[in-house]
């Protein structure tokens, strides 16, 4: 699954591959540095078919990967739609994992 995101310090928006996707957050790959507890703005991709997500998530840590950084991102205050919706990405990636 792969994320758009804009970071208002960043100045220029990205894309980078999501891992861990959870309901309260997940772990993105980046090629930048994100400010600790800055809000980012993300965009989901379509995946299988289901509507782009967007929505805001604050970095809570990060590590250096390689050339990449990885980025503990926490999801707060997700409106009933934004929860039914992520709720619907994770099934099918759970169904597309076990496939």
């Amino acid at each position: 699954l792969e994320a758009r995101f804009h970071s208002p310090q960043l100045g220029k928006e990205a894309i980078g591959r999501v891992y861990n996707l959870g309901v309260g957050g997940m772990l993105l790959e980046s090629p930048y540095d994100l400010p600790i507890q800055e809000p980012v703005s993300l965009e989901f991709l379509s995946f299988e078919k289901l509507p782009p997500l967007k929505m805001l998530g604050y970095p809570v840590q990060a590590k250096r990967e390689g050339t990449m950084k990885l980025v503990g991102i926490e999801f707060r205050d997700l409106s009933a739609e934004q929860l039914d919706l992520l709720s619907r990405y994770l099934k099918k990636l759970l169904k597309a994992s076990w496939s």
